[in-house]
């Protein structure tokens, strides 16, 4: 099983979907650079409220059954 990645020892690629803990909540969220800064964005919003502290790759999707 994977382990959650301190955001002080790596962060992920930007624009990669991950799975964000700051030590309340979970949520997808995408680490974005822009004019030189660099924020996490998500698509519900909730990161705007929360500064990660670690992140987990997101599993690979199932595969259709034959």
């Amino acid at each position: 099983m994977p382990e959650w990645i301190s955001c002080q020892q790596r962060l992920p690629n930007y624009e990669q979907d991950v799975l964000v803990w700051n030590g309340n909540v979970i949520t997808v969220a995408r680490l974005v650079l822009h004019e030189g800064e660099q924020y996490w964005e998500s698509d519900d919003d909730v990161i705007e409220l929360i500064s990660p502290t670690h992140w987990l790759p997101l599993p690979e999707p199932p595969t259709k059954r034959k």
